[in-house]
């Protein structure tokens, strides 16, 4: 898991400079088409209070409400396990995930999928 970016920055760079660093390494290390990009992430509406969890990618796109009793951290998780199992026979053969949360990348990784003996990521 690497989780530097291909150009030299600190606190003092711009959100938008920020934003371009993490672009430019997003497609430096894992060029289309070689690569298949898959966002993770969680979401809540302030208006209504629901809130939920999404995979999504050219292929695939998962929206999961947030089940009784469970955290964003669980629901992000199970999120990205099932878009793994999703396109475990998607011709493809790179693909990457990327969720804003280390955390999140630890418990995917420390993850086994549901049928197979391979780990997700």
């Amino acid at each position: 898991m690497n989780l530097e970016l291909i150009l030299p920055c600190n606190k003092v760079f711009s959100e938008a400079e920020l934003k371009s660093f993490a672009i430019a390494t997003i497609y430096e290390r894992y060029p289309l088409p070689d690569w298949l990009h898959v966002y993770a992430d969680g979401f809540a509406d302030p208006i209504t209070g629901n809130a939920g969890v999404g995979a999504f990618c050219q292929f695939l796109q998962l929206i999961k409400p947030l089940r009784a009793f469970r955290d964003n951290f669980d629901e992000e998780v199970y999120v990205v396990l099932l878009a793994a199992e999703a396109l475990k026979s998607h011709l493809q053969e790179k693909i990457v995930f990327f969720i804003e949360s280390q955390a999140t990348i630890r418990a995917v990784i420390n993850r086994k999928c549901s049928t197979c003996s391979e780990k997700v990521l």
